[in-house]
């Protein structure tokens, strides 16, 4: 069994940082767009129980955005 030197724990350390903050962007980008999603939505007079269903917000989500 082998462990890794202070560098190598180091940069693995660095590499899941950069992958938990990408993924964490990433989530936060899907959300935004949802959010867009359900403002084009309301803008179109969809009932908030469709907005619902296709973005998964929830309805004070989207009252929020009103």
């Amino acid at each position: 069994q082998s462990a890794m030197s202070y560098e190598e724990d180091q940069k693995f350390i660095l590499n899941t940082e950069k992958k938990l903050a990408l993924k964490e962007g990433i989530k936060l980008g899907a959300r935004e767009e949802k959010i867009q999603l359900a403002r084009n939505m309301l803008d179109d007079g969809m009932p908030i129980a469709q907005i619902q269903k296709y973005t998964g917000l929830t309805q004070e989500e989207i009252e929020n955005i009103k």
